[in-house]
């Protein structure tokens, strides 16, 4: 019996655009290899398994991206690639709720700033 239904934010919920703009960055144009990319870089697997805070995950980004603006502007930036809902994930949320008990789940950092 299924008691819970979790969701992931970032990619399930929340649409993201960071693949799109980490090809402009890059200069990969292939899609999956831009995924492949972000999702072994260092920074990226440390930050989404709860092992860097916020400011060092921008920081070791900046670097490993070779981003030539400052971190302020990544910050920025990092934020608009958390771009819109995902309708069809909130409408499907929105049918659950009646029968099961819904969560979401999100990298949490006590020691963010």
């Amino acid at each position: 019996m299924i008691k819970y239904i979790l969701f992931d934010l970032g990619g399930v919920i929340i649409n993201l655009t960071v693949f799109d703009r980490l090809s402009e960055i890059t200069g990969i144009e292939d899609r999956q290899e831009v995924i492949n990319y972000w999702t072994s870089l260092k920074s990226v697997v440390d930050y989404e398994t709860g092992k860097m805070s916020d400011a060092d995950f921008l920081r070791q980004l900046k670097q490993d991206l070779g981003y030539s603006r400052s971190e302020r502007e990544l910050h920025e930036e990092f934020r608009m690639w958390c771009h819109s809902v995902n309708i069809q994930a909130h409408n499907f949320t929105i049918e659950m709720i009646s029968q099961y008990r819904i969560g979401r789940i999100q990298q949490y950092q006590s020691n963010s700033p």
